[in-house]
């Protein structure tokens, strides 16, 4: 009996494991090559993977006789084998010809001496075409004659293009021929027999093909690859519906010399067949290499979206947050710092926790009792987190998630690399149990969310799968209602696929870097995500509508989580955009852009899923520096004698939108296209819905209206109330009123005057409905496995006063800042500040602050930089 319960218990055990093994690829959109036929035009055979698209395809070399043999390069293939169209001299070695054309260098023909003519000729009659090269191999000839290879256009002009005079060499000669008229024929002459081992001609330049065989039309939107063809070698997508048709092209010729990952908006077709086609200079031995190719539909890399019905049951103000380190950049006025800046518009704020401000190595212990009785962590004497967390609460913030930062190389500090954890698995629990058995809501209740690292992507992932599973134990077992997450990665590409040791360095694939044992103790998924574009060979800062834009890739995270771990939240832990209107980085927008498409990019990501958003910066860390210099909502201080910041237009905008819409939830969506964007937002009880509604203008365009007209449908059970109608644009003092022709509404048509900043219109139901919305909450719960925002992010009960900043505006249209009922605490222990009151001009749409910087502000600086140490 016990030998078979344990038979049962193993079978059970068996079951379970099978039914929830990792699906490390669940995330991917369906890449059509991974089904398809793949036909190269030389070189090795090919097969799909789901990692790359395809195995790795290296292809002959055309020149110097691998074009030779294939029929889509070699235009006389074959020709002499027709009879009458190759011709000898002598008669007697026509039935021996077809060996010229055949493909095969090994074969030939000897030409014999025509005695009566004098000479012995060779004529190839040709179907009228370009001949842009030639080649030939002479086996054999009279040494004191020449042999002479002439083409003939169709204007009957005799062209020489070669002279051979040597002894035979068995070698293939190629010559290009520079002619532009089209050849009839290719005539060879000597006074004397020759011997030919091969004729072959191209009527353009080299080039490699591999064409997939969708075997069934689809229709085609996007392609990635990453190839290389050479110095001066371009490549070309076209696409035809059967495989001897005309193919037209799909994308202009693009440079191939060295291509990385790299995705191509194709022409909008439907189609069987894809022609990858490189061309490559015609130089001998160029080869041409393809290591991954995907084919999309016209959602492309993302893939498409949740039905427009879908839900998402968090309110704005449960989904926004921000992303700070210690200390806030040491903003300062009236006594309001740091979170108090912040929390009038976003609740929530993301901190990085250095590791290595609290342990010199790994596996040293910490007591962080010691530190909140003012003995400092191991590794900085001075640090009390205590008062850092508690004073973000009392400043009016409700929620806060540690990204506990660690790196192998954090540039060129090497505390934490990966030789240095002599017991990975037992020096991150115990660190993971130190931590939430101070932090976590059960105790000290200051940390609600935690990350096993930031952007941990230079650990080997078999070392950093090794080092999660710890910390999230010892997270666990220290307080288990800590939620907790890993680092952030994405779910869309497999960039670095496994070997022999595990997987590779510098992979952000989620489904290399967590494992199933993982997974049981994580609550939150973890992506960052800006809105990113290549345009013309350039990575540019983009709209958050845009089809091709990185931060799509919040789909494939949560298609991840679907397949792999449903019921957890995914949290866009950075998003945002870098705005400056003196900006020198391709990722800059406009400071009014930047406005419009934050305001833009938090209504997107409520409607596509996401359960959390944390805009990455507070503040600015530049002037006009590069990348994440200018994301912040506050300008960052220039000075650190006395600096001075600037409430962004971005800062204003996202206020505007949560004064408004705070307490509202997202709905439904009923347009998404060039044309406008609207959705249905409400207030969770359906007393308060609203229509919000934008064009999804680029940068400099913001400002147009247009006059669109929306089919909300026989469902929509709403009129229009009478309140005026909204736009949330950068005025810092509230929301602009419209006039109420805006919007109007008739036979459900909604027509509505738009721009790029979204327009907001009151509704009321119409006769004989009410709370209407409200079961839409209900639905989306029982069809999602997304969980609110706000059972992750908890009231902290130690918070024992609270700051709330007021904007108000005086007659000479500056704006000032004040707080109510504060109690504030340094976040550094002994240090001081000054406060000094200035105002800005009201054309510059900002509020300016004075502030001085903590006692750690050079230490605070080298910590922002290396937030983003491996790059996003």
């Amino acid at each position: 009996m016990k030998m078979k319960g344990i038979r049962i218990v193993l079978l059970l055990f068996s079951l379970v494991y099978v039914t929830h093994a990792l699906q490390p690829f669940a995330g991917l959109a369906n890449n059509y090559v991974n089904n398809a036929i793949l036909i190269p035009s030389s070189g090795n055979k090919v097969n799909s993977t789901i990692e790359n698209g395809l195995s790795q395809w290296q292809s002959s070399s055309c020149l110097p006789t691998g074009y030779i043999s294939r029929s889509d390069a070699n235009t006389v293939l074959g020709v002499c084998a027709t009879p009458n169209k190759c011709i000898s001299s002598s008669a007697s070695d026509n039935p021996s010809l077809s060996a010229l054309t055949d493909g095969d260098t090994s074969t030939g023909v000897t030409v014999h001496r025509n005695n009566t003519k004098g000479f012995a000729q060779l004529t190839i009659n040709l179907t009228p075409s370009i001949v842009q090269k030639i080649s030939f191999r002479v086996t054999g000839k009279n040494s004191t004659s020449d042999v002479i290879l002439q083409l003939v256009d169709t204007n009957t002009k005799v062209h020489i293009v070669y002279v051979y005079s040597g002894d035979a060499d068995w070698q293939v000669h190629t010559v290009l021929t520079n002619i532009s008229q089209n050849i009839q024929q290719i005539i060879v002459n000597s006074s004397y027999d020759f011997s030919l081992g091969e004729i072959s001609t191209m009527n353009q330049p080299c080039f490699e093909s591999l064409t997939v065989d969708l075997e069934s039309p689809q229709p085609l939107g996007w392609l990635r690859t990453k190839l290389s063809g050479g110095d001066g070698s371009f490549f070309q997508v076209f696409v035809s519906n059967t495989s001897s048709s005309q193919w037209p092209s799909v994308t202009q010729p693009i440079d191939s010399s060295w291509i990385n990952p790299t995705t191509f908006s194709l022409v909008p077709s439907v189609a069987r067949f894809v022609l990858l086609k490189v061309v490559t200079p015609d130089i001998e031995w160029t080869k041409v290499n393809v290591d991954s190719l995907y084919l999309w539909d016209f959602d492309g890399l993302y893939g498409p979206a949740y039905p427009m019905t879908r839900s998402n049951p968090s309110t704005l103000s449960q989904l926004l947050g921000v992303n700070s380190i210690w200390g806030w950049g040491g903003a300062v006025n009236n006594g309001v710092e740091g979170a108090a800046l912040y929390s009038p518009v976003l609740k929530l704020v993301r901190i990085y926790h250095e590791l290595g401000w609290d342990i010199q190595y790994p596996g040293q212990t910490i007591n962080y009792t010691i530190m909140y009785e003012g003995g400092g962590t191991p590794a900085q004497s001075w640090l009390n987190w205590y008062t850092t967390y508690k004073q973000m609460y009392t400043d009016g913030m409700v929620g806060v998630s540690s990204s506990i930062q660690f790196l192998n190389n954090s540039n060129g500090d090497i505390t934490f690399c990966q030789a240095n954890w002599k017991n990975p698995y037992q020096d991150a629990y115990n660190y993971g149990k130190s931590f939430s058995s101070f932090f976590g809501p059960q105790n000290k209740n200051l940390v609600h969310n935690v990350e096993v690292g930031n952007e941990p992507w230079d650990y080997n992932a078999d070392f950093y799968i090794t080092v999660l599973e710890g910390m999230l134990q010892g997270f666990h077992d220290g307080d288990s209602t800590l939620k907790r997450m890993p680092g952030a990665f994405q779910a869309d590409t497999p960039d670095i696929p496994p070997n022999g040791d595990g997987i590779s360095w510098d992979s952000k694939f989620i489904g290399y870097r967590v494992s199933d044992k993982a997974l049981s103790l994580i609550d939150n998924l973890n992506i960052h995500a800006y809105s990113w574009a290549t345009v013309n060979g350039v990575e540019k800062g983009v709209r958050p509508e845009k089809n091709d834009t990185t931060m799509r890739a919040v789909r494939n995270m949560l298609r991840w989580r679907d397949a792999n771990a449903i019921g957890k939240s995914v949290f866009l832990t950075e998003w945002g955009w870098d705005g400056s209107n003196s900006c020198s980085d391709s990722h800059c927008v406009s400071l009014q852009a930047e406005a419009a498409f934050g305001v833009r990019g938090a209504l997107v990501n409520a409607r596509e899923g996401v359960d959390a958003l944390t805009w990455y910066f507070y503040g600015d860390t530049g002037v006009t520096g590069g990348l994440f210099a200018m994301s912040g909502l506050l300008t960052y201080p220039v000075s650190q004698q006395n600096p001075v910041f600037l409430f962004k237009p971005v800062y204003w905008a996202l206020h505007n939108l949560v004064t408004v819409l705070g307490d509202h939830y997202h709905v439904r969506a009923l347009q998404e296209n060039d044309d406008a964007y609207l959705y249905l937002w409400d207030k969770t009880d359906g007393s308060s819905p609203v229509l919000i509604g934008w064009i999804p203008l680029d940068d400099g365009f913001l400002d147009t209206n247009k006059k669109v007209v929306i089919n909300v449908g026989n469902t929509f059970s709403y009129t229009l109330a009478k309140s005026s109608p909204l736009e949330i644009n950068v005025n810092e003092t509230g929301p602009i009123n419209l006039p109420i022709t805006t919007f109007s509404l008739q036979n459900n048509y909604l027509t509505a005057n738009l721009s790029g900043f979204p327009r907001i219109a009151f509704l009321q139901a119409a006769s004989g409905n009410t709370n209407t919305t409200t079961s839409s909450i209900v639905n989306s719960a029982s069809s999602s496995s997304s969980l609110t925002t706000s059972s992750n992010y908890q009231t902290t009960s130690e918070t024992t006063s609270s700051s709330t900043l007021t904007s108000t505006t005086s007659k000479a249209g500056s704006t000032t800042l004040s707080t109510a009922s504060t109690s504030s605490t340094s976040a550094s222990q002994g240090t001081s500040s000054s406060e000094t009151t200035s105002t800005s001009s009201k054309a510059s749409t900002t509020s300016q602050i004075t502030a001085t910087t903590n006692s750690k502000g050079s230490t605070n600086t080298a910590t922002t930089n290396n937030v983003h140490n491996s790059g996003t």
